[in-house]
């Protein structure tokens, strides 16, 4: 009896397209492109390694939160750790981690189509979600987006798999709960972002005239999103000195 080979995942092409674009442009196309790129989380990041950065009124206001440029200093140490010293490499090898962080977004969207158009078993749903994975993966501004380290763009990606989450998890309560907890880390990338989640949740609850489920689905929704809600809360206690300091202010 032979061994079968296994298949490999209709997705998996586009997957090492959108990779090779996402992981390359970082280390040739360099310079002051994107501002908010700039302001908002590269300067506060260096900041919190070496000290000096160029403080810009949001930030001397307290109307961000550190979350995210807290982590992506934890990136240019372990830029430095590994010998870069030029600002343009650091950078460099910073939107490369997110390049290949924002891949993740190509086969979740092949597998959320496949499954809200019906599953493997009919062609036009498999065409229509290999069609999808390919956009996300070729499609310029995804590119663009996919790599820089911003706020938004790094966000869009749990907006993303907030979105598609309760598509992927046979239990309901399961896939709001998966995605609550999408939403909460978009929304601790940047708090603008809460939007969408809010938009999301409102459309769940009015999508069913079940008042029980309605409040279900609300409440596996928020326990997904509390924890970061209280850590977000916390890390503003912490660098502003006050309770949500940054989501008030903004």
């Amino acid at each position: 009896m032979t061994e079968k080979t296994p298949r490999r995942p209709p997705w998996l092409a586009p997957l090492l397209a959108g990779a090779i674009a996402r992981l390359s442009l970082p280390w040739y196309g360099h310079g002051f492109r994107y501002m908010d790129e700039h302001w908002q989380t590269i300067e506060p990041a260096n900041g919190l390694i070496h000290g000096a950065w160029s403080v810009t009124t949001e930030w001397r206001l307290g109307l961000r939160s550190w979350i995210y440029p807290g982590a992506v200093s934890l990136l240019i140490r372990a830029a430095e750790a590994l010998g870069l010293r030029d600002p343009i490499w650091i950078v460099s090898f910073v939107r490369t981690l997110h390049g290949a962080l924002a891949c993740a977004a190509i086969p979740l969207t092949y597998l959320a189509v496949d499954r809200l158009t019906g599953g493997p078993s009919l062609p036009r749903g498999r065409t229509a979600a290999l069609l999808s994975a390919w956009m996300v993966a070729l499609w310029p501004f995804s590119i663009y987006c996919g790599y820089h380290t911003q706020g938004d763009m790094t966000g869009a990606l749990f907006v993303l798999a907030g979105v598609a989450a309760p598509a992927l998890f046979e239990n309901e309560g399961t896939g709001l709960l998966a995605a609550g907890l999408a939403f909460g880390a978009a929304l601790a990338i940047k708090i603008d972002l809460a939007v969408a989640g809010l938009g999301y949740g409102i459309w769940l609850l009015v999508e069913t005239r079940e008042p029980r489920r309605a409040l279900a689905r609300a409440a596996w929704l928020v326990a997904g999103v509390a924890p970061r809600g209280f850590v977000g809360g916390l890390v503003d206690r912490l660098t502003w000195h006050q309770w949500f300091h940054s989501i008030i202010g903004h």
